[in-house]
């Protein structure tokens, strides 16, 4: 039934495995604004902003009043997916006019936020940290959260960007704590070592680690051949990741996670 496909499909996305889930919800004809809006999410997350786009358009037209709350928050999310199309100048003025719109704490730290992504996007470094610490000021605790991470990794690379390296690493790391300690997705986490790889800082261990790490959701067991493998698996339970013939992979699909139960057991 499509309600169960979308619900695995927004489960897997959680988990990681966006490559499957992309794979469900193509099929899938949404029937609400809720499944409008998690259809959006996912393509969003797997990188195919052209389809999330769409589907945050028809969310927010679905929508009885373009000023409710989770209405605003999907026409953030449609800024961000037009920043990722290549057009940060148009994301941007999306993103001031909710700023004129909103009262919430919150939701005008993530707009500010916004704002310093996309100019840090077209190389308007100064103008970007200037937005980004406005952010930084007025984000409300807790710090966990996935906000305050993108905002360290964005001031970190801004800082970077301005010559200021020892403080960009310094923001580049607090955001890598955060999703690690947070659990917020290991694609997030490959997110910052690839930005820290396109600034020239990445450490020798990080670039080990991201030269064998494949894509989240990529490391089928069509590949694995599980059946057939005689060489040793080694699993790490506590960072998600299993080694085979000594490379690495970040995310351990359920079957690994079973094999390693039944060792256990």
């Amino acid at each position: 039934p499509r309600p169960i496909r979308l619900l695995a499909a927004e489960f897997l996305s959680h988990l990681g495995a966006v490559t499957f889930a992309l794979q469900i919800i193509d099929s899938i004809t949404p029937e609400t604004t809720d499944e409008y809006e998690i259809i959006a999410g996912i393509y969003f997350s797997g990188g195919a902003y052209s389809k999330a786009l769409a589907y945050f358009e028809k969310r927010i037209a679905l929508a009885n009043s373009p000023k409710d709350y989770q209405i605003r928050l999907a026409r953030l999310s449609r800024a961000d997916c037009i920043a990722h199309l290549g057009n940060p100048t148009s994301a941007i003025e999306i993103c001031k006019e909710l700023l004129h719109e909103s009262n919430e704490l919150l939701f005008l730290s993530i707009c500010k936020q916004a704002i310093g992504e996309y100019l840090a996007f077209q190389g308007m470094y100064k103008k970007a940290l200037t937005w980004l610490l406005g952010a930084k000021l007025s984000f409300p605790g807790p710090t966990l959260t996935y906000d305050h991470a993108l905002l360290y990794r964005w001031l970190g690379y801004t800082y970077v960007r301005l010559k200021k390296v020892p403080l960009g690493k310094i923001y580049l790391n607090k955001s890598s704590k955060i999703i690690r300690l947070a659990n917020l997705g290991d694609e997030v986490w490959l997110e910052n070592l690839e930005l820290k790889k396109k600034l020239g800082i990445l450490g020798d261990l990080e670039s080990r680690r991201l030269e064998f790490f494949l894509d989240v959701g990529k490391n089928s067991l069509n590949e694995l051949k599980l059946g057939s493998l005689k060489s040793k698996i080694k699993i790490f339970f506590s960072s998600d990741e299993y080694e085979i013939e000594g490379k690495s992979f970040l995310g351990m699909p359920l079957e690994i996670k079973l094999l390693g139960y039944l060792k256990i057991a």
